[in-house]
């Protein structure tokens, strides 16, 4: 019993990892439901959607999740700190672009470049 005890306690530097777990399985089922929809009105033609992800360095669980939203035919503008790193992504027809969550100076340049 004391080890389902352990098990059920978080500690508070296991919550980010966590959340990005959460996120990539909410996304991973998004873009399954979205593949296998046998239903006509989602088959229908529309205009091609776009996503943003952060922490997209080759490698990653970010460059993963542009790969899989790509080939499940989204626009994908795909951001890290340092874009030299998204060298694998570009040659895979992914959009890049610099972004550190961490600066507004940052942020603000990319809705920028995104609004435009």
């Amino acid at each position: 019993m004391a080890s389902q005890e352990a098990l059920l306690k978080l500690d508070a530097s296991q919550l980010p990892l966590l959340g990005s777990l959460l996120s990539v399985c909410i996304a991973l089922y998004f873009i399954k439901s979205r593949m296998s929809s046998s239903d006509s009105a989602a088959n229908m033609p529309s205009p091609k959607r776009t996503v943003l992800i952060t922490g997209c360095s080759d490698g990653g669980m970010g460059a993963a999740l542009a790969l899989a939203f790509r080939k499940a035919g989204f626009n994908v503008i795909a951001t890290a700190r340092n874009p030299s790193k998204m060298a694998g992504l570009r040659s895979a027809g992914v959009g890049t672009m610099a972004l550190d969550i961490l600066s507004d100076a940052s942020i603000a340049e990319a809705v920028s470049k995104v609004s435009s």
